[in-house]
């Protein structure tokens, strides 16, 4: 009698410890399915992230293209101002160059003059 108790006992046992089994696996596969998931999820996000730092890295590419370009035209404007500049600094003596003959031409008038 003891032992068919044994072996009843050990019978619920085994079919307890198959109902376990079966609850894990199947915990296991919706674990894995989750998992894969959000695998599929990160892997879209990192396809896109990646699109982002190829359209970035071309944004940045065009900006320094600009930014070497503005350097250019700011190089040629500052020639450009440079001889303005000459030129006014030329100007003025000659204004001022002017300006002495004017007052000489009067001195000479002045002394001339009977």
């Amino acid at each position: 009698a003891r032992l068919v108790e044994y072996y009843n006992r050990i019978s619920e046992d085994q079919k307890t410890l198959e109902s376990l089994k079966s609850e894990k696996a199947i915990r296991i596969m919706a674990l894995e399915g989750k998992l894969h998931e959000e695998r599929e999820k990160m892997n879209v996000q990192l396809e896109a992230a990646n699109k982002m730092v190829v359209m970035l890295e071309q944004k940045n590419k065009e900006l320094e293209e600009n930014a070497q370009m503005l350097r250019g035209e700011c190089e040629k404007f500052d020639a450009t101002v440079k001889e303005y500049s000459e030129e006014c600094t030329k100007l003025l003596k000659i204004r001022d160059l002017t300006a002495q003959c004017t007052h000489l031409q009067e001195q000479l008038d002045k002394a001339n003059a009977p």
